[in-house]
């Protein structure tokens, strides 16, 4: 596997060029990464990716099991050998940008399906069923952080890791609309960042988590955990 941190050669990238990354969405987002990847005989995604802002500038984070390569006069590509030595009992500071859903059922019983929704929108909902009065509600900030820490949690021994309260600081709730080309509807999704301490309590699973990915919307800019020791 590899790591890699890659960045515009702000020497010589276009207006257009950097206009689509810092205007476009998560799925061009995706495109432009993906076409970094790309090979005569890859059929399917075989990386994560985050972006992130530095300095302003536009840069991006990839776990992959090949090296990205690409115009190198419009991309910086800084890739090295991602192996970490993960131990039992490790406690890591970890950054991590997720889409965190519930699945409901939906629909009568001829037409019942599946439907993801964000936890912090699942929250709001539930409370005005219950007709909690508004000025008692908690705000987004709040329920970002119950339940958005309540969904790491619960898949954090799928994982490999554990999570405790007050180590973690959930916030950055925000919705998205993505415009998929060939697509008339656009695609919604929604985002919450994590960040603080975890311990390591499955170095095998672990491992397969930062190869992998958590959480759904992988294609989008999700899912991809970022580590350092303390």
């Amino acid at each position: 596997m590899y790591f890699s941190r890659i960045r515009f050669q702000r020497e010589s990238i276009s207006a257009a060029d950097l206009s689509k990354v810092l205007l476009g969405d998560g799925y061009q987002n995706h495109q432009a990464i993906w076409r970094l990847f790309q090979s005569p005989d890859k059929q399917r995604r075989d990386f994560l990716f985050r972006r992130d802002m530095e300095d302003s500038w536009p840069v991006f984070f990839t776990v992959s099991s090949t090296q990205p390569s690409g115009d190198h006069g419009v991309w910086r590509i800084e890739s090295k050998p991602y192996d970490p030595m993960i131990r039992m009992g490790d406690s890591l500071a970890f950054s991590l940008r997720a889409n965190p859903v519930v699945t409901r059922w939906v629909g009568d019983d001829e037409n019942k399906r599946h439907a993801r929704h964000d936890v912090v929108m699942e929250a709001k909902a539930r409370l005005a069923q219950e007709e909690v009065p508004k000025q008692n509600r908690p705000s987004t900030v709040d329920l970002a952080q119950e339940h958005g820490f309540a969904w790491l949690e619960k898949r954090s021994e799928k994982s490999g890791f554990a999570v405790k309260q007050g180590r973690v600081q959930v916030d950055g709730y925000q919705q998205h609309l993505l415009r998929k080309t060939g697509k008339r509807r656009p695609i919604r999704l929604s985002t919450l960042d994590f960040s603080g301490l975890l311990t390591v309590t499955d170095p095998d699973r672990f491992r397969d988590m930062l190869f992998k990915g958590i959480g759904p919307a992988k294609s989008f800019g999700c899912g991809l955990m970022l580590l350092r020791r303390v």
